[in-house]
């Protein structure tokens, strides 16, 4: 997430789940995560994990470059996000149309900006 504005973020991610979605990547993870095969589980796992861990450091990056806090521990809201990300694009590769989940994903966003505070402001 290079963007520095949140607009600009949430878009261009919101951008990236959808191609992802039309590619099959979600369908794909879903099924090596339940595919029967421990090492092929436990790599999608992995796969997961990883993603949610750069999801983590991609919001709190954000968050400093806007001026801005978490006031939860960012490893929580990169699984959040990861969640929902991981969620929306099923729901999208299972054929939803993606206009309809779009207000749900800047939503989410929005929640994690809620859960933020100027930096360098005390704690309440």
């Amino acid at each position: 997430m290079a963007a520095s504005e949140p607009d600009a973020v949430i878009d261009a991610t919101w951008a990236i789940v959808v191609t992802e979605a039309n590619e099959g990547m979600f369908r794909a993870l879903g099924s090596c995560r339940t595919s029967g095969l421990k090492l092929t589980e436990r790599t999608a796992n992995n796969l997961f994990e990883t993603f949610t861990a750069g999801l983590t450091q991609s919001v709190e990056a954000l968050f400093r470059r806007s001026g801005l806090q978490a006031t939860t521990p960012a490893s929580e809201l990169g699984q959040v996000l990861a969640a929902t990300v991981h969620g929306i694009g099923q729901h999208l590769d299972a054929g939803a149309r993606a206009g309809d989940w779009e207000g749900t994903y800047a939503a989410v966003w929005l929640g994690l900006l809620a859960l933020t505070r100027p930096a360098g402001a005390g704690t309440r």
